[in-house]
């Protein structure tokens, strides 16, 4: 009985760290401009505030003075305009800032008066974008591959364990198709196809023996 519950906690195991680490945990990289990418928390453990939140970084890594913390909205990037208008989280302060000079421009409690310094000498002013959605703003390649990869290791286990009967049953097919010497890759097939059954096995003696 022992034996049963230690498998049955490993086998429970993945299904907590995914849902800690799939669903309650998401982080993407997303492109900004030439000076910056833009750090997005949604939801996850980072923020000033809550659990969405955006932050800049250097393009070649480091972090803009002036401009640290997390946000709770930024404008959208404008082609050839390296300024960005930021509402901090902690504070509600809106930051405008020089990506290209790294430089702080304005901070001021007003987005009123944000958006009089953006738009001084006829600039239209900025759409904005929130850290629930992100919208209008794009996750780079590099980014998106990650994620994806550490989605499909957070799966593995549940394939594995839901294809372990139809993976037994290959093995034993593989083991009685013929009388004839096997070959080096008849061993490996063998020992990958048999991998799942044995390591349930391994738990099941380690919890009779502890």
């Amino acid at each position: 009985m022992r034996g049963l519950l230690l498998i049955a906690a490993c086998l429970a195991a993945p299904v907590q760290a995914f849902a800690t680490a799939g669903f309650a945990e998401r982080h993407s990289e997303l492109k900004y401009n030439d000076w910056a990418t833009v750090h997005w928390i949604h939801p996850g453990d980072g923020c000033d505030v809550g659990k969405y939140c955006l932050s800049f970084r250097k393009t070649g890594g480091g972090w803009f003075t002036g401009l640290e913390g997390s946000f709770e909205r930024v404008s959208l990037p404008v082609r050839g305009e390296p300024r960005v208008l930021a509402e901090r989280q902690r504070d509600h302060q809106w930051i405008l800032y020089d990506l290209r000079e790294g430089k702080l421009l304005l901070e001021t409690g007003s987005i009123d008066a944000a958006m009089a310094a953006w738009t001084a000498g006829g600039k239209r002013a900025p759409r904005l974008a929130d850290a629930q959605r992100a919208s209008g703003l794009r996750q780079m390649w590099s980014s998106w591959g990650g994620n994806l990869l550490f989605a499909a290791i957070l799966f593995l286990p549940f394939m594995v364990i839901g294809a372990g009967p139809f993976l037994v049953f290959l093995a034993v097919r593989l083991f009685r198709k013929s009388a004839t010497p096997w070959r080096s890759l008849d061993y490996v097939l063998f020992a990958l196809l048999g991998s799942p059954a044995l390591l349930v096995g391994l738990l099941f003696l380690r919890g009779c023996a502890g």
